[in-house]
């Protein structure tokens, strides 16, 4: 028997029902969001619909971050068609696009039971803050930051630093999106740096318009006190603006493989223990907190990773040349849900 829908590819002219699919589910997205996000995943990955006599019904998109990772977000399936296996059919498809690599998403309580069946699990909860920003009036420097430590809007010549970043401590292959973000930006639009004593970049973050207002994201950041100064310098002319910042469960979105880890040891690098992660992303919540914004959602953050594969990128010799850098972020914004 012929199934009464259809999985296709997202056009252009399917961006405003994708809008209005999610607006049916309260979610903040603007058109310029959708776009953007379907426009990266044309690009790098698959934009699904699901069609039922050439209306769409649903809607799905995946991002490939380089040969090894991948993640899903922005599926919906109309509340008229749910319970006809539309959404595991949807997920499947935008799986078979992200073949043989490690798949992150962000899953609400009611995709969660269609994700475990295909084998994610969860790490963690990511946790949505926002509100209308309103530094308190009281509020004057609170960064333990020394005096020849600088934090500042991006140049030009940082651009390499970020990058590498960005890769050693998120662990995401996504130098395409940041590209992407920093070069789409509006002159309201702002990228903060965060640099130590020895001119070394030591986090970085972006707002950018989205949604109901402002978000801040992506941001990563060595320690609480860095990552408040970043979101002190992007929001300062935000203050009565609704402003969304979306903290990670964890800086990394996959675990360090075997013989990074090895590698890493070998060379004596410390990282920073998983209490202190959750020491200084506590900081930056209560100080979110206590600045206007409310934490509004957790969602579930979920991994599937590929079969195990030869870990490629360790060390090849033990010369300084090759030694791995230590990670040293503490902190971790979403570029979005949908992203990671």
């Amino acid at each position: 028997m012929q199934e009464p829908f259809a999985l296709d590819a997202l056009t252009a002219a399917d961006i405003h029902t994708c809008w209005q699919l999610s607006q049916a589910l309260r979610w903040p997205h603007r058109e310029a969001d959708w776009q953007q996000f379907i426009s990266w995943a044309k690009a790098h990955g698959a934009a699904l619909a699901v069609r039922a006599d050439g209306q769409l019904i649903g809607c799905g998109l995946a991002w490939q971050w380089g040969d090894e990772q991948g993640s899903i977000g922005m599926v919906i399936v109309d509340n008229a068609w749910q319970r006809r296996g539309i959404g595991k059919r949807l997920f499947k498809g935008l799986l078979q696009a992200l073949e043989g690599r490690d798949v992150m998403l962000q899953a609400t309580a009611q995709g969660r039971p269609l994700y475990e069946s295909l084998g994610f699990a969860a790490i963690g909860h990511a946790r949505q803050f926002h509100g209308h920003w309103q530094p308190p009036v009281e509020a004057g420097p609170t960064s333990s930051l020394a005096t020849d430590e600088l934090t500042r809007l991006l140049q030009p010549q940082d651009l390499p630093a970020l990058l590498a970043y960005d890769q050693r401590e998120r662990g995401l292959t996504r130098p395409a999106l940041l590209q992407a973000l920093l070069a789409q930006m509006d002159a309201d639009e702002r990228c903060a740096v965060s640099m130590d004593a020895h001119g070394r970049l030591c986090g970085y973050g972006i707002l950018r318009r989205f949604g109901r207002g402002w978000v801040v994201g992506p941001l990563l950041a060595d320690g609480a006190d860095r990552a408040v100064a970043l979101v002190r310098l992007l929001t300062q002319e935000r203050t009565g603006d609704f402003v969304r910042i979306d903290l990670a469960a964890h800086t990394r979105a996959f675990p360090v493989s075997h013989g990074q880890a090895q590698a890493q040891a070998q060379a004596g690098h410390d990282r920073p223990s998983a209490q202190d992660h959750g020491h200084d992303a506590d900081i930056l919540a209560d100080w979110l907190q206590a600045h206007g914004l409310a934490l509004v959602d957790q969602p579930t953050t979920m991994i599937r990773l590929a079969a195990p594969r030869s870990d490629t990128d360790a060390p090849a010799g033990n010369g300084p040349q090759n030694a791995p850098q230590a990670r040293t972020a503490t902190v971790c914004a979403l570029a979005a849900q949908a992203l990671g």
